[in-house]
C-alpha cells in the first residue's frame, strides 16, 4: 500500500525532480472533498487556487513508526520549493506548509497525518452529528467515529483527536465494549464496526451516553 501526499506548487521548479515525482496539478474537482473537510485552514482555498505544478512524495511501507520521518521528509521537501499548500491524501485534509514543518519540528505527525471531520445528518435531526477522524486507517489503525445528537462540535473533536492518539501511541488496543473517557468525564462504550461515512474501513465508534447517542444498534 502506498502513503502518498502531494505539494502543491505555485510555479514549477528545477529541483523538484529530486526531491519527488513531478506530476500536473491536481483539479479543483479532486481537491474538493480534501477542501471541504479543510476546516482549520481558512486561506486553504485562495492558496490551492495559485497551484501551477506538483510533486508527489511517496512512502511504499506506511506505518505509525515511519510516520515521523515522513512528516520531517515532506516537510524539508516544501521548504525547498515554492510550495503553496500541502495535500494530505490519507487524511483528506490541506496544509500550509508552515504546519508540517511545526509538526515535524515538534514531532507530532498525528497533526498532520489525521484530520477530524465533520458532518451533518441530511435525514435526521437537526442536532444529528457524525464525527470521524481519517488517516490512521492508512497506517493500518482504526479511525475513530462519534454519532449523536446535540453535543458541542468542539468537544467531541478533541475526544475524538485524543483517542486517534491514544490509538497512535498504542496501537489496535480498543476492542468492543471497552471505555473511553467522554466529553462529560463519564465513560463512553466504544465498539468496533464499519465507518458511517466514506471511505470504507474499521474504526472504533464512542458512543455517547441517553439522550446524545445516535447511534444504530
Amino acid at each position: 500500500m502506498s502513503y502518498e501526499v502531494l505539494l502543491l506548487l505555485e510555479r514549477a521548479d528545477p529541483s523538484a525532480d529530486a526531491l519527488g515525482e513531478v506530476v500536473p496539478p491536481p483539479s479543483k474537482k479532486e481537491l474538493a472533498t480534501a477542501l471541504g473537510q479543510t476546516r482549520d485552514w481558512p486561506d486553504a482555498a485562495a492558496a490551492i487556487a495559485r497551484a501551477r505544478a506538483a510533486v508527489r512524495l511517496r512512502e511504499e511501507l506506511p506505518s505509525e513508526e515511519r510516520l515521523a520521518d515522513f512528516v520531517a521528509r515532506v516537510a524539508t521537501a516544501a521548504g525547498k520549493l515554492p510550495c503553496v499548500a500541502v495535500w494530505w491524501i490519507p487524511a483528506e485534509r490541506l496544509l500550509p506548509p508552515a504546519a508540517v514543518a511545526e509538526a515535524a519540528r515538534d514531532e507530532d505527525p498525528v497533526r498532520v497525518a489525521v484530520n477530524v471531520r465533520l458532518f451533518h445528518v441530511e435525514e435526521g435531526r437537526a442536532d444529528e452529528r457524525v464525527m470521524d477522524t481519517v488517516g490512521l486507517a492508512a497506517l493500518e489503525l482504526p479511525d475513530v467515529q462519534c454519532h449523536f445528537f446535540a453535543l458541542d462540535v468542539a468537544a467531541v473533536a478533541a475526544l475524538l483527536d485524543e483517542t486517534a492518539r491514544y490509538l497512535w501511541a498504542e496501537g489496535d488496543v480498543i476492542g468492543e465494549g471497552d471505555t473511553v473517557p467522554g466529553v462529560d468525564g463519564e465513560p463512553w462504550a466504544c465498539h468496533r464496526e464499519d465507518a458511517l461515512v466514506d471511505p470504507p474501513r474499521d474504526v472504533v465508534d464512542v458512543t455517547p451516553p441517553a439522550p446524545h447517542a445516535a447511534r444504530r444498534s
